[in-house]
């Protein structure tokens, strides 16, 4: 499938091929299923993420800021891919070298511990992302605290 084409190249690293790849991809699932439907927020989602892989932080950011509103929106703050969203948006933010990340990070676990419990595979994984952020920052006392908890 297409999809399928446009992650190859995004895992080969060829952004040059996947990025417009993506964005048709997104297109079209708008075009064709309108801009409120799960496959056509989820590849919004991947389209984000093609910008980020590719360095496009500032285009990854706004999308994924516009993809979450829209998951929350529509599939309600609880939906497994709205809680991936928001963590995708954090990813990006701390790519950008953006503080905020941090915090959003910390918003993201606190949500998906609240959904799915603090024992989950999501939560656990949603743990270690912050302390990467943490890192990031070079807050050791923090990445530790959390990392020990994991």
């Amino acid at each position: 499938s297409r999809s399928s084409v446009a992650a190859a190249y995004s895992e080969k690293g060829d952004m040059e091929q996947a990025v417009p790849r993506f964005e048709a991809l997104a297109a079209d699932f708008e075009r064709v299923r309108g801009p409120e439907h799960r496959e056509t927020l989820v590849a919004r989602e991947n389209l984000a993420n093609a910008y980020r892989v590719a360095g496009d932080f500032g285009r990854a950011v706004t999308l994924y800021e516009a993809t979450l509103a829209d998951f929350e929106r529509v599939l309600g703050r609880d939906d497994p891919d709205t809680l991936g969203s928001r963590e995708n948006l954090a990813l990006a933010v701390v790519s950008a070298n953006d503080p905020r990340g941090v915090s959003l990070y910390e918003t993201a676990l606190v949500e998906r511990e609240r959904v799915d419990g603090p024992d989950h595979p999501d939560a656990l994984l949603s743990r270690l992302n912050l302390v990467h952020a943490y890192e990031q920052i070079e807050d050791m006392d923090r990445a530790l605290a959390v990392a020990e908890a994991v």
